[in-house]
């Protein structure tokens, strides 16, 4: 269960929690050849127009239900990870505003999603990582399909050794995320690795 769109549904029109379910299976741990095997998914529905996020004052909206998943396959090489997704998304209605002009729209639509990503782990306090994808993804950008999307940056587990699981388990990253949107020819990003994240990973 997803709580930020349960919870925040509460807080826009018409004030109704967003149903939001995720899951990620691993199927297979890696073996010689065989790389490892997870599937992904994320399933929300919105129950009217809502605006996701704007670009150049080009704003992105949603309606209806969204359905994303995709294969993931991995392998580790010492500290070296490489990892590929391929999947697919459904979309009930996605489209873009301008000055309240709509500029581009989709409805009932299937769009592909594919990456590649490359992350290099050292030590357990830091890692850094490179990643590419085309199409919908759960992180930044979010949900939106048909995009370019390029990002690098580090992770850094500051107190991993601490006795305190709150600070044991605190992330930092700080990354650089940029993406193109065909559907409006516009790019958004933060092209130096200067955005800081801050999380926790039980």
């Amino acid at each position: 269960m997803d709580l930020t769109p349960i919870i925040g549904g509460f807080f826009v029109e018409p004030h109704y929690p967003i149903p939001s379910v995720s899951l990620r299976y691993k199927i297979l741990e890696q073996k010689g050849a065989i790389p490892t095997f997870s599937i992904e998914s994320q399933f929300f529905h919105i129950w009217q127009p809502l605006e996701r996020f704007e670009v150049d004052k080009i704003s992105l909206y949603q309606e209806g239900s969204y359905f994303h998943f995709k294969t993931m396959f991995g392998y580790k090489i010492k500290a070296l990870y490489i990892d590929f997704s391929i999947g697919v998304d459904y979309i009930n209605k996605m489209w873009w505003e301008q000055d309240n002009i709509v500029i581009n729209t989709l409805t009932k639509n299937i769009n592909p999603n594919y990456s590649i990503g490359i992350s290099y782990r050292p030590s357990k306090w830091i890692s850094y990582h490179i990643a590419t994808s085309y199409g919908a993804t759960l992180t930044y950008f979010e949900n939106a399909s048909g995009k370019i999307q390029f990002s690098y940056g580090i992770r850094i587990a500051p107190f991993y050794k601490n006795r305190f699981g709150i600070l044991r388990n605190m992330r930092i990253e700080f990354i650089s995320v940029n993406a193109w949107f065909n559907d409006i020819d516009k790019y958004s990003g933060f092209p130096l690795p200067l955005y800081p994240l801050f999380y926790w990973q039980w």
